[in-house]
């Protein structure tokens, strides 16, 4: 859910030709206050980010792919 309070999940849907590989989570700074390299995922992938230590705030997930495309969501903890 978004707003998020303690618990951030996040649904992958990545297709062959565009594999993800990491995402990182930065604050309105553009600080990065999380980040995972995931290795190359295809496929589906439920992945959960622990933000019980971020301050509220908005944030923004940088997901990466294997075919250089990135992509933004905005997160927004209570």
């Amino acid at each position: 859910p978004n707003p998020v309070e303690d618990m951030f999940t996040m649904e992958i849907n990545a297709s062959e030709d565009n594999r993800v590989a990491s995402y990182v989570v930065y604050n309105v700074l553009g600080k990065s206050v999380f980040h995972k390299d995931m290795g190359i995922v295809s496929g589906k992938r439920i992945e959960k980010i622990d933000m019980t230590s971020c301050p509220a705030g908005v944030y923004v997930m940088e997901l990466s792919s294997t075919n250089g495309s990135v992509s933004h969501k905005q997160i927004i903890k209570k």
